[in-house]
């Protein structure tokens, strides 16, 4: 299975701009936010799911598998969605 890179933030803040410590990142199936997708931290190494976010927002940096499609939403550390990527497009190897 080929994977790259789901171009998605590096660090997230909330609407004050403070860090969005203890955040998560979720991935999902294009055209759902109910059924989860398989993101990557590296080669065959899946990321949790949700993703939880460091005490300075940093997510680590994210793969996908080559020419799918996700959705991805991020919430802060009590649930609230504070972004959501639609049909993003993990480029083909």
């Amino acid at each position: 299975m080929a994977i790259n890179n789901l171009n998605i933030a590096r660090q997230y803040v909330d609407s004050n701009g403070k860090p969005l410590s203890g955040g998560k990142v979720h991935f999902y199936e294009n055209g759902s936010f109910s059924i989860p997708q398989t993101a990557y931290t590296g080669t065959d190494i899946p990321a949790a799911n949700p993703t939880i976010l460091d005490s300075s927002g940093n997510c680590p940096q994210i793969f996908g598998t080559s020419g799918s499609y996700y959705n991805v939403l991020v919430t802060d550390s009590g649930g609230t969605v504070v972004l959501t990527y639609t049909a993003l497009h993990v480029p083909l190897v």
